[in-house]
């Protein structure tokens, strides 16, 4: 397939996963507040608690209802929008080196975060893989998903640095990079740091901070809403840059 067609196909792809989170958050949010009306109005519902096999009170579910809605579901979907983005930028890294493989050696380089000094100029492939391996697109592709596996660890201010010296999109502009690093850097809290802003949080969102170190990082459905609509403006942009920028083989 053509480059420019496993760009459309990564990023529509993307797009789809997205609608579909926020799908869920909306249509799984409705179901709960249908609960929460057939409660108001005296009926049962009919839920039953899997440990005890009883069905749960009314009173009871009203609560769990609304904890369920603005605590979990919107927790779950958020840390959700984080692998979505990864796997949009990743998947664009990995389709452009293999297309360009000779931007492979400074690629390994960056990806590992080495120092001029520490780079090699040539990135050493073992012998047993070499040997193992059907052909040559088989070899570059064993070392295009070791490029991609060492930008994983980096942080979204490097992706796209990354990109900028392979790909030159020209996109996002620094408003949306920055708001894609606080949603990285609030989805990290939320995971490693029981939702507390630390001092990585701060660092890593610079003045897109929402938060100041020790505070709680605020989850609620604008935030959500609008994590969804820069997704879908940074991939569809992206993607476009990336389809035009395909011919010629990036940077010039």
């Amino acid at each position: 397939m053509p480059l420019p067609d496993e760009i459309r196909a990564l990023a529509d792809g993307i797009l789809r996963r997205l609608q579909e989170s926020r799908d869920y958050y909306i249509h799984t949010q409705q179901a709960w507040r249908v609960v929460q009306q057939v409660v108001h109005e005296g009926r049962s519902v009919g839920i039953v608690d899997a440990a005890s096999g009883a069905e749960i009170p009314a009173t009871s579910l009203e609560p769990l209802a609304q904890r369920y809605v603005t605590g979990h579901l919107t927790g779950a979907v958020f840390r959700g929008l984080s692998g979505i983005l990864e796997d949009w930028i990743l998947g664009l890294a990995r389709l452009w080196l293999t297309a360009y493989p000779v931007q492979l050696d400074a690629a390994y380089g960056e990806a590992a975060e080495r120092s001029r000094s520490q780079r090699r100029e040539e990135i050493q492939v073992p012998l047993s893989e070499i040997l193992g391996a059907p052909d040559r697109d088989a070899i570059i592709g064993s070392v295009v998903e070791r490029v991609v596996r060492e930008l994983a660890y980096r942080r979204p201010s490097q992706w796209f640095q990354f990109l900028d010296h392979r790909v030159n999109l020209g996109c996002p502009d620094e408003a949306r990079r920055g708001a894609i690093c606080e949603l990285k850097a609030a989805r990290d809290a939320i995971e490693h740091n029981r939702g507390t802003a630390g001092r990585d949080y701060v660092e890593k969102s610079g003045r897109f901070a929402r938060c100041r170190e020790g505070e709680e990082i605020q989850l609620d459905e604008p935030y959500l809403m609008h994590c969804f609509g820069l997704l879908r403006e940074v991939v569809e942009e992206m993607a476009a840059s990336a389809i035009r920028r395909s011919g010629s083989g990036g940077v010039s």
